[in-house]
């Protein structure tokens, strides 16, 4: 065995013993705020969202939101209010939850901060919805999601479907289209799901082993 095809068959191992453990974090939605033409704000109690499906398993391990306060200055310094989030079947049932703190709060991905939830394998052939909660905030000071931005990027195995909007005091499916066809303050971050990367790691040993024995 070429020391290669070793290092290769070392790593399926140690994959398969610590599934997910080595394997980067992918974010869902990627986008520059500064891009952005239309804001949002909470007026009322309400669940942001957006329904969404995959074209291959993945593994969510995070939910997060946006964390831009002041339109004129777009660092992420933390949120006013502290937010329920949620991953929900179109169907209504609750999959995943988190809550994220008022301040600097959960890992921070640019402009988005998350949190870690138990992993769930999302998988092809049904509808999702991530959201989280917005409380009224009454000094006008609160979170802002996006309405409106010249440019997204979406990672290749989601598929972004329409934005949904549900006036409620805590978190729910938000079950109502949204008026501009994207919204953006929820987020997801997704990682291959363990049995996909096993199967691409052994697919290279097969090839390199195939070529030390030419």
């Amino acid at each position: 065995m070429t020391m290669s095809l070793k290092m290769c068959t070392v790593g399926v191992a140690m994959y398969s013993c610590c599934a997910g453990s080595s394997i980067a974090s992918e974010v869902a939605i990627s986008l520059d705020p500064t891009q952005t033409t239309q804001w949002t704000r909470t007026l009322v109690d309400v669940n942001y969202g957006w329904q969404f499906t995959v074209n291959e398993p993945l593994a969510l391990t995070h939910l997060g939101i946006l964390d831009v306060v002041n339109i004129n200055d777009m660092t992420p310094d933390g949120f006013r209010d502290a937010h329920d989030l949620g991953l929900y079947e179109t169907t209504g049932t609750l999959l995943r939850s988190a809550t994220l703190e008022q301040g600097e709060s959960g890992l921070l991905v640019d402009n988005f901060r998350y949190a870690a939830v138990p992993e769930f394998i999302l998988q092809p052939g049904i509808s999702y919805v991530v959201a989280s909660h917005f409380p009224v905030n009454p000094f006008f000071d609160e979170d802002l999601v996006i309405s409106d931005i010249a440019a997204f990027g979406v990672h290749p195995s989601v598929n972004y479907g329409t934005a949904k909007i549900g006036i409620a005091d805590s978190l729910a499916l938000p079950l109502d289209a949204w008026v501009h066809p994207y919204l953006f303050g929820p987020n997801f971050l997704v990682v291959p799901e363990p049995g996909t990367v096993v199967l691409i790691g052994l697919g290279a040993i097969a090839v390199l082993r195939r070529r030390s024995q030419a």
